[in-house]
């Protein structure tokens, strides 16, 4: 028996496991998707988590809510990921349109 792992685009090997060009993928989805064409089984729940610089004005709070953290500057997950934008779930404003972080 032989294994191989492959990293891609959440829908790409969602696409491979439905085609039987592989035999299973690992992916995060939010709560309510459910990919098509194939089966689908929770393995866990993890938490989503805000990761910023020491001296940024959110690093000393003790909770951050996402309405808070939506103003911010950030790096966003590849296209295809899981929670990449998508057409129901849209990209944050630009970043020219965001807040800077303070220095």
């Amino acid at each position: 028996m032989g294994v191989s792992l492959r990293v891609g685009a959440s829908e790409g090997l969602a696409e491979q496991v439905g085609q039987g060009a592989v035999d299973v993928a690992f992916r995060g989805l939010p709560a309510t998707a459910r990919p098509h064409g194939v089966a689908a089984h929770e393995l866990a729940r993890d938490r989503l988590v805000a990761v910023v610089a020491p001296d940024h004005p959110l690093a000393g709070e003790p909770a951050v809510d996402l309405r808070r953290v939506s103003s911010e500057v950030f790096v966003d997950l590849s296209a295809g990921t899981a929670a990449a934008p998508s057409p129901t779930r849209p990209s944050p404003p630009p970043a020219s349109a965001a807040t800077s972080p303070s220095k």
